[in-house]
């Protein structure tokens, strides 16, 4: 039976992962790394993850990153966000965000689908095995618009995508199998670019979402953002020179406020140094150095703490639940590592928290188990009972919106309403179909409108309109309209509110196929790089490393040479490269101590 695996297409970070012998596993990329950050470098030679990364400060306009917090939004929606990266983002027909690189245009779901097909290659080639069907999560207050931009960038990459599942649910199923006994559980997800947090109820093999809430826009990327400008506003009072306003400069402290709020969780204090971050004639060549204290920190983001401890209490209050009611609470996501979380969450609800799955893990282990349930290949069934996020309902006279499926209900869910005309001899019914909590239609999402027309002539009020809308497991949304005296219907099926055209699909595909191809060479060459480096370490470190180690090392270097010159074999080369980067991973764990020491 084909691997269905469970995908995390997180903001900062991507993870795969499938289900073997009723484990959930995370499968490594060519690096040898379990999560591969969400970036992407374009231009002549288009790289991904780390990488991607590496280069990042060279090259800040034409490398994409954080492209999640765009998906599916408006232009208008995402002004906030547009700041907080350097490459060009602009507003295309249908009013959504494309990222301009080099004039070239691309959209979130083009970005997201290219790293996906680089990486499912990647996978495949780990797996041995095709990768067709997926499970990929979103956070729980993605919006329709959201999760069907993200269902897209799966299709263009190749995967049926089986099932959208919310991110806390995930990380839920992900320790459906550990919790014992019946438990009220706070998923507390915070993100790099969303935070999320909903209140689950776990019996065994039973896993109940009571209520959730969240914020898109949210995560850690804002605390890096909120640091990046502290230092340097620091820099502009000592030296008049605003940072901000040169890409490489800016991209550079950027890269050390996010090293810096790591480096936070486990000490004290730390210290910046940026060598040659400004030169001019007038001033010459300035130095960036300063050194930054956890309470500093503290200070910068207090109010995004609290902001999400004011959004568990009310998640709490949705489930009608008072905080010692809480069992526990599971952390999610790298930004729940801060001491701060743990402080306040634990003044607050006095329950035990946990992170004992890798908080940047759980969430695909979690789609994975998922995944193998629908694939139908799961030992042990897990019922699953999730809610939608947002209300559901139709424009009313007025400009007013009524919702007809709450949020927080239960899905799948069907409901029903009469309605009626408000003109004598109407023959022509619109329903428009909305999505969010305003009592404005205008302020909600419009998911679609379709008319039911030729309605029998009658004065007002007498025509007998029955209207059903459904929301399934999968999020899609159907409405249809009855006159029940003529038994006239219309109904729409609403599985994409921005439908690609098969041109549109072509063109993307061409687009992302151009980007994503690995060849042989390609691999050959990324091997030749790491075993370079590979002995660069050894011979700094000789020292430091056993004499057992060296002699690996040099086998592999005499495999991998004949390997190279031999073989074109995908398969065999990434099994190499694997190899090559899982020894170098574990010499810098095994020499660091000693390095530090």
């Amino acid at each position: 039976m084909a691997i269905v695996i469970g995908i995390d297409l997180g903001t900062s970070n991507i993870a795969f992962s499938y289900v073997e012998n009723n484990e959930a596993k995370i499968i490594p990329n060519h690096d040898g790394y379990n999560i591969t950050p969400s970036i992407i470098a374009l231009g002549d030679d288009v790289l991904i993850g780390r990488a991607a990364k590496r280069q990042q400060q060279l090259n800040p306009k034409t490398t994409i990153y954080s492209s999640k917090r765009f998906i599916g939004r408006l232009f208008s929606e995402a002004l906030s966000s547009k700041k907080m990266v350097n490459y060009d983002i602009i507003e295309d027909q249908q009013g959504e965000c494309t990222f301009l690189v080099e004039n070239e245009e691309y959209t979130p779901q083009e970005i997201a689908a290219t790293l996906l097909l680089q990486l499912k290659k990647q996978m495949e080639l780990y797996l041995q095995e095709e990768i067709t069907q997926a499970v990929i999560t979103v956070p729980a207050y993605f919006n329709d618009r959201m999760r069907q931009a993200t269902k897209d960038a799966g299709m263009l990459a190749g995967l049926d995508v089986l099932r959208i599942i919310n991110e806390p649910t995930a990380a839920a199923l992900a320790y459906s199998r550990t919790i014992s006994g019946r438990k009220k559980i706070l998923v507390y997800d915070f993100g790099g670019g969303t935070f999320d947090v909903s209140l689950v109820e776990m019996e065994n093999d039973f896993t109940h979402v009571q209520a959730t809430r969240g914020d898109n826009a949210l995560g850690g990327n804002d605390i890096d953002f909120l640091l990046t400008n502290y230092i340097c506003d620091n820099f502009h009072e000592l030296h008049g020179v605003d940072l901000r306003q040169d890409p490489i400069s800016f991209q550079r402290v950027q890269d050390e406020a996010e090293r810096i709020k790591c480096e936070l969780s486990s000490t004290q204090s730390s210290s910046l140094y940026l060598p040659f971050i400004y030169s001019d004639i007038e001033k010459g060549t300035l130095n960036l150095e300063m050194k930054l204290s956890r309470k500093i920190l503290e200070t910068l983001i207090g109010k995004i703490i609290e902001t999400t401890i004011i959004e568990c209490k009310k998640t709490l209050e949705d489930g009608n639940l008072d905080p010692a009611d809480l069992d526990e609470i599971i952390l999610v996501g790298g930004s729940s590592r801060i001491p701060l979380i743990h402080e306040r969450l634990q003044q607050t609800f006095s329950c035990p928290l946990n992170s004992s799955v890798n908080p940047d893990e759980v969430i695909a282990m979690g789609a994975a188990i998922q995944a193998d349930m629908l694939a139908g290949s799961a030992s042990q069934s897990i019922v699953l009972l999730d809610v939608t996020p947002f209300s559901l309902g139709i424009e009313e006279k007025g400009g007013l919106f009524k919702p007809l499926i709450h949020r927080n209900s239960l899905i799948p869910i069907e409901v029903r309403k009469k309605a009626t005309t408000v003109v004598d001899n109407q023959r022509t019914i619109k329903i428009h179909v909305l999505q969010g909590e305003s009592p404005l239609a205008i302020e909600n999402h419009s998911l679609g409108e379709f008319e039911l027309t030729d309605i029998a002539p009658a004065s007002r009020g007498v025509p007998k309109i029955d209207i059903q809308i459904s929301l399934d497991s999968n999020g899609l949304v159907k409405v249809s309209a009855t006159d029940t005296r003529s038994g006239r219907k219309e109904e729409i099926q609403i599985e994409r509110s921005n439908i690609l055209s098969a041109e549109e699909i072509q063109k993307s595909m061409k687009k992302i196929s151009k980007n994503s191809s690995t060849s042989p060479k390609d691999i050959k060459q990324e091997i030749r790089q790491r075993l370079d480096l590979l002995l660069q370490f050894v011979e700094k470190h000789k020292e430091s490393i056993d004499t057992s180690y060296k002699k690996r090392i040099k086998e592999l270097q005499y495999r991998g040479t004949v390997i190279v010159q031999k073989t074109d074999q995908m398969p065999v080369l990434h099994k190499l490269l694997l190899s090559i980067n899982s020894i170098h991973s574990d010499l810098l764990e095994r020499v660091r101590p000693k390095i530090s020491e």
